[in-house]
């Protein structure tokens, strides 16, 4: 069919067109149409919206052929809900303009439309209905969305860990702005517990109709991620069905209702933390490997974030511990920028000199030493910051 042009579809339409009965499509215009449009039908329906002529491939799909169409009507054919959108629609196309509207049917999505055609005194005698099954293209459009919505979900929960100090709130508001990207019914994060007996692990979890709720992981699942434990500690992520699992496994996941989940590891430095998953609840949903990248990005996000709150906490430990050793010190210590300008004073010292901390830390070392020594303390502090000598 690779010698056809448009010009012998428009032909072949154009004779059907002008036909006042019913007639059934040659092998010529069905070749056509099965070559132009693989995925799809051609139709011409009369006033009454009876079948003139029908052709296609998609009709082999549903097991039909143009003989068993033609001379019905859509009433006759489509349930009445599906059948009132079509008459609704192809009644415009009979009032003289070109419709184009697009419908669901049996898990397909159609794009149809209806072109009013001439007759006898140029009056509309029928229309030529085209319907093209989109379903694919849909898909692929509803999959970039997706994938753009996931993307922007790691962008967005990047930004928000970047300034967050609290982790509760931290993994709060990434279950918010991830949650709904996925389009799944629950997204979870669990932290692990070393010693279930006395700190029972915890569960933060956003479900769409819920939102943020914070209670102890139920034993049931705890003992399913602890039975899986070794998987998550060797950086793997555990995706499965319910009908997959058996045992324990399949008893503990049906608890939670869940028919398809997925998990990913959170690590605190080189040692598992818990771990964030999302759930499907209504059917047995296959995870993209889209989902599968983007829960793993935002178990790393999770764990950076961890470990920055960790070592900020060090520190923070760290300096309570120097202040408090300062403090029972019989020595005073002192912070000094190179310049000499106060950083950081302990009270004793401001007690010694009289001056408050403020005060102090507005002033540099200069203006405290006495005149006779000033040469002599700048003469060695250059010594110092040139590294010729340790102290003075």
């Amino acid at each position: 069919m690779s010698s056809t042009s448009s010009n012998d579809i428009d032909a072949l339409i154009s004779d059907r067109a002008s036909e006042r009965g019913v007639a059934a499509p040659d092998d010529g215009l069905h070749s056509v149409l099965t070559h132009y449009f693989p995925e799809g039908t051609l139709a011409i329906l009369d006033r009454d919206l009876r079948i003139l002529m029908i052709a296609g491939k998609e009709l082999e799909e549903f097991g039909l052929s143009p003989e068993m169409l033609i001379g019905k009507t859509i009433t006759d054919l489509a349930p009445l809900d599906f059948a009132a959108e079509l008459i609704a629609n192809y009644r415009l196309a009979l009032s003289g303009k070109e419709v184009k509207f697009n419908v669901d049917y049996r898990d397909r999505y159609y794009s149809i439309t209806a072109t009013p055609l001439l007759g006898e005194n140029d009056q509309i005698s029928s229309i030529l209905v085209l319907t093209q099954n989109a379903t694919k293209k849909k898909a692929a459009g509803q999959a970039v969305k997706k994938n753009e919505n996931l993307m922007r979900a790691i962008r967005d929960t990047t930004e928000l860990l970047s300034s967050g100090s609290n982790p509760t709130q931290a993994c709060a508001n990434l279950l918010q702005t991830a949650g709904p990207a996925f389009i799944a019914d629950c997204m979870y994060i669990v932290c692990f517990s070393e010693n279930e007996a006395d700190y029972p692990s915890y569960t933060i979890e956003w479900e769409p109709n819920f939102g943020i709720t914070q209670k102890i992981t139920s034993p049931l699942f705890t003992r399913f991620l602890e039975r899986h434990r070794e998987h998550f500690a060797a950086h793997n992520i555990l995706s499965g069905f319910l009908h997959t699992f058996s045992g324990q496994d399949r008893t503990e996941l049906a608890e939670r209702n869940s028919e398809a989940m997925l998990i990913a590891p959170v690590f605190l430095q080189e040692t598992l933390w818990g771990c964030i998953g999302i759930d499907n609840r209504r059917y047995a949903k296959p995870w993209s490997a889209h989902e599968e990248q983007t829960l793993t990005t935002l178990a790393h996000t999770l764990g950076n974030y961890l470990n920055r709150i960790s070592a900020e906490q060090t520190i923070r430990n760290n300096e309570a511990r120097i202040e408090r050793a300062e403090a029972c010190s019989p020595v005073l210590m002192a912070h000094l920028a190179t310049d000499g300008t106060w950083l950081k004073v302990p009270q004793k010292l401001c007690e010694l000199l009289g001056y408050t901390a403020t005060e102090l830390l507005a002033m540099n070392i200069d203006t405290i030493t006495h005149p006779e020594d000033l040469e002599t303390s700048r003469r060695e502090r250059e010594r110092l910051l040139r590294r010729e000598q340790q102290s003075y």
